[in-house]
């Protein structure tokens, strides 16, 4: 059997702690349980709390607790999950962007832009002469 090792390097530290101790591993894990089941409970129980202020307050404003309720629902327990996994690796999707990204509300980032080919000019575009109108009228180019 494997020995099994909880490798971190603190912030401001150049050598890293190393933990073997399966009951020191344990009580990490424990802990770190607990405190996702608190958390959790207390995002259901906050988006109880707005959902009651939502639904009772005579207020003209209580409409808008439907805001932080929605936000507090997104950390219940069913929900959480998701949500972390979600925001976890919403990062990962920027690492397709072009390393030096030329800002492209400059004249000069624009033809920058337009020189990779990455965005190409539109072969149509709506009607701006009546933008009620449903037909699209050809890019004079």
């Amino acid at each position: 059997m494997t020995e099994q090792k909880l490798v971190c390097l603190p912030d401001g530290c150049s050598k890293p702690v190393e933990v073997s101790d399966p009951g020191a591993m344990n009580r990490v894990i424990l802990k770190l349980q607990q405190l996702y089941r608190a958390s959790t409970l207390a995002g259901d129980s906050a988006a109880q709390y707005w959902a009651d202020i939502a639904v009772n307050s005579k207020s003209p404003l209580a409409p808008l607790a439907h805001v932080p309720g929605a936000l507090a629902v997104l950390w219940t327990p069913d929900i959480a999950p998701t949500t972390a996994l979600t925001l976890g690796t919403a990062g990962y999707g920027f690492a397709a962007l072009p390393k030096n990204l030329i800002h492209f509300t400059t004249r000069a980032g624009a033809a920058g832009i337009a020189r990779t080919g990455v965005i190409r000019e539109p072969l149509t575009t709506p009607c701006l002469t009546n933008p009620n109108r449903e037909e699209w009228a050809p890019v004079a180019v």
